[in-house]
């Protein structure tokens, strides 16, 4: 059996805010990612650089900064069998030819990924792909939503709606056994009109004018690809509250309509990019022991699924009064052990641990937490 990894500390930083008592909350660290290739700064400036500016009103295209750092992924095409891709809150940016011009139209390219989540077919070449399980994450609404997951979506994947006709209301909502009902509550709202027919799906008046003024310059075909269902209704919480969304999935984004929401935020791409990245990139899973013992023990995190030679920072938050630990660790095949030590006159309460794939992207983190108790 492999020895555990050594583990270095990278100091102790005063808490300056009371940790969160409630289990299983996350906490959120900010970070800032850089964009990892010139073209696609310059790709993100045509779009989503007058949204932070405020030049603009409109829902994002990609996101306000990239999500992840710059990752090379297999691609059986590329120079050295990966290319450079990067992910964004709605989307994945990816280089799959280096030595073509930059400055042709499709030198960046914007990732299928609602199609890899749906059907779970990683591209790793033109032509080549790695089969996984269907991503099982909320698709639309909250991320606590149970339904419908991308996986659900395979239930309309690539399937035809009854609106193939344009004029026609989108009246078709799914339902969480699979079946499809009548949904007539916005039968008269323009915005449910199939306005255009492609691919052999109709595409809803909203949909179609939000993918023209908000593509600009890129096109359509670019940012959006041509849509793979028809589009329906489904009822899901959105902050908090249930109500009806119409969505499309397309080749590269999945869109919403939420008639409740304000008029410039009604149609927004779904988080796919986002989805994409924790699908592919799974968190850590973490175990504590004990859960609960007096200060003065010691404490043992184990940290299991960290990919070998993957480095990963480990922050415990102690109960208020004492600092914050950080500890840099190092994937292993095995399971990665780190002691936390706890003195007689530790913080009583709840500690938390969470551990980042900083390499890959703050978001993909976990947290457990323990309970020191009186000595």
């Amino acid at each position: 059996m492999a020895k555990d990894r050594l583990v270095k500390p990278l100091g102790l930083f005063l808490i300056g805010i009371i940790i969160l008592a409630i289990i299983g909350q996350t906490p959120i660290y900010a970070r800032q990612n850089v964009f990892a290739d010139p073209a696609f700064e310059a790709i993100w400036q045509r779009t989503d650089a007058a949204v932070v500016a405020r030049q603009a009103t409109a829902s994002w295209i990609w996101g306000p900064e990239p999500l992840s750092a710059g990752l090379r992924e297999p691609y059986a095409q590329s120079p050295d069998g990966t290319r450079l891709v990067q992910y964004f809150d709605k989307a994945r940016m990816e280089i799959n030819h280096p030595t073509l011009n930059r400055n042709t139209p499709w030198f960046v390219t914007n990732g299928l990924l609602p199609i890899e989540l749906i059907t779970g077919q990683v591209q790793t070449g033109d032509a080549r792909f790695e089969q996984r399980s269907p991503a099982k994450i909320a698709a639309i609404g909250d991320p606590d939503n149970a339904f419908p997951t991308y996986a659900d979506l395979a239930r309309v994947f690539t399937r035809q709606g009854s609106e193939t006709r344009t004029g026609a209301p989108v009246t078709n909502r799914l339902q969480q056994d699979g079946s499809i009902s009548s949904f007539t509550d916005y039968r008269n709202d323009p915005a449910t009109l199939i306005a255009a027919i492609e691919n052999g799906h109709g595409i809803p008046q909203a949909f179609l004018v939000h993918m023209e003024t908000q593509s600009r310059e890129l096109g359509r075909l670019f940012v959006f690809g041509m849509p793979v269902s028809s589009a329906y209704w489904v009822m899901v919480r959105v902050g908090g509250v249930e109500q009806p969304v119409m969505f499309q999935v397309f080749e590269r984004r999945i869109l919403t309509y939420t008639p409740r929401n304000p008029p410039p935020f009604q149609v927004e791409s779904g988080n796919v990019g986002r989805h994409c990245l924790q699908w592919r990139y799974p968190e850590p899973v973490l175990d504590v022991s004990p859960s609960q013992g007096p200060a003065g023990s010691a404490f043992t995190l184990r940290i299991t699924g960290l990919p070998p030679g993957e480095q990963a920072v480990v922050t415990v938050t102690p109960a208020p009064a004492d600092p914050v630990l950080r500890y840099t660790v190092m994937g292993s095949e095995q399971p990665v052990t780190l002691t936390i030590p706890t003195s007689t006159d530790s913080s009583q309460g709840i500690w938390a641990v969470t551990v980042q794939r900083t390499a890959i992207s703050p978001i993909i983190q976990s947290v457990v937490r323990f309970v020191v108790t009186a000595p």
